[in-house]
């Protein structure tokens, strides 16, 4: 599941990590992810993001994973008819 980024990352020569909020004067970083990006889970664990990681919602609000669960555990819309049936 891909990392959302909630707020700009940044990132310095030695791979570490910073929100905007960390940013001093002297940190040396450049942008790695803008606000509503998104990060491959390789990308994420490289960095150490994995751990923060939140799944990505769906439109209706509720988290991808919820979604998936819903829609493994439902019943059938319809139910397939038998040859037996269609005559």
């Amino acid at each position: 599941m891909p990392y959302q980024v909630t707020e700009r990352l940044y990132v310095d020569k030695d791979n570490k990590v910073y929100t905007e909020s960390e940013l001093t004067e002297r940190t040396e970083a450049v942008l790695l992810m803008s606000e509503g990006g998104e990060l491959s889970d390789d990308e994420a664990k490289k960095y150490g993001l994995s751990a923060k990681a939140k799944p990505a919602e769906t439109d209706d609000g509720e988290d991808a994973d919820e979604a998936e669960a819903k829609a493994v555990s439902a019943p059938p819309a319809t139910k397939a008819r038998t040859a037996s049936e269609t005559k």
